[in-house]
């Protein structure tokens, strides 16, 4: 199978340092705090992945990426988005 898209070892490394943040508040609060730097816009993510929006409206269809729609606007929670693209990339190496 195809992999989705092709990510560097930098930006692999970058997110995992946020992810290992966002875990840390996590475990630091009794609930998941959802604010302005944790929702990261639909055009964000795709220029991040190098896709398209009509690709990540296709990601959305197949149900491979979880979202948010606020005010008409797509959003993805970065821990649940980083969880969904672990996901991805682990099932294309199979």
């Amino acid at each position: 199978m195809k992999p989705y898209f092709q990510l560097t070892e930098a930006q692999i490394s970058a997110w995992v340092c946020d992810f290992v943040k966002a875990v840390d508040q996590l475990v630091a609060t009794p609930y998941l705090v959802i604010d302005r730097n944790t929702l990261i816009p639909e055009e964000r993510v795709a220029q991040l992945l190098g896709v398209s929006e009509r690709t990540m409206r296709n990601y959305r269809n197949k149900k491979k990426l979880h979202f948010v729609k606020l005010e008409g606007q797509i959003f993805y929670i970065q821990m649940i988005l980083f969880f969904d693209l672990l996901q991805l990339c682990l099932s294309s190496k199979r």
